[in-house]
């Protein structure tokens, strides 16, 4: 796995720019190839329908892809979009049943893909015989997953 900077630094390059911009239907089957070869992520689309369906709107969206590569490429982009998706999701908490939606959905869908994400990020680890952790550019973060914001026990 290339680390954040070396990340950073293919991403700003123009020649990768133009790739990835111009080549979209390729970028989307690799995507494609990538998000649903692992047996983990197989399984956690059989189980959850809906996993499988927010992956094919996401890729089927040119727009939602430039947007994730510009998450990639810019701090600062990351950080808005993470606000404003915070805030929808404050504003989706204050409707009638809004908070058991969102408990809803943490339980048949985040929940689901990061169990299947850890265990893929563990069988890299273990071929690779490194420690699980993963060097992230605020930080270190390490697989064990947060407590489910939308949990009761959290509020009690």
């Amino acid at each position: 796995m290339p680390s954040p900077e070396t990340l950073q630094q293919l991403l700003d390059n123009p020649m990768m720019q133009h790739f990835l911009t111009a080549n979209s239907e390729q970028l989307r089957t690799l995507l494609a190839a990538e998000l649903t070869n692992h047996p983990e992520m197989q399984q956690a689309m059989e189980r959850n329908p809906e996993i499988r369906h927010a992956l094919e709107q996401m890729l089927s969206d040119p727009e939602m892809i430039r947007h994730s590569l510009e998450m990639m490429r810019n701090p600062e982009y990351e950080r808005e979009m993470l606000r404003i998706n915070d805030r929808a999701m404050r504003n989706i908490e204050t409707l009638p049943g809004g908070y058991n939606m969102l408990h809803q959905m943490y339980e048949d869908v985040q929940t689901p893909l990061f169990n299947a994400a850890q265990d893929i990020f563990t069988r890299q680890q273990q071929g690779q015989g490194q420690q699980q952790q993963v060097p992230y550019s605020r930080g270190v973060l390490t697989p064990l997953p947060s407590p489910s914001p939308y949990h009761r026990a959290c509020f009690v």
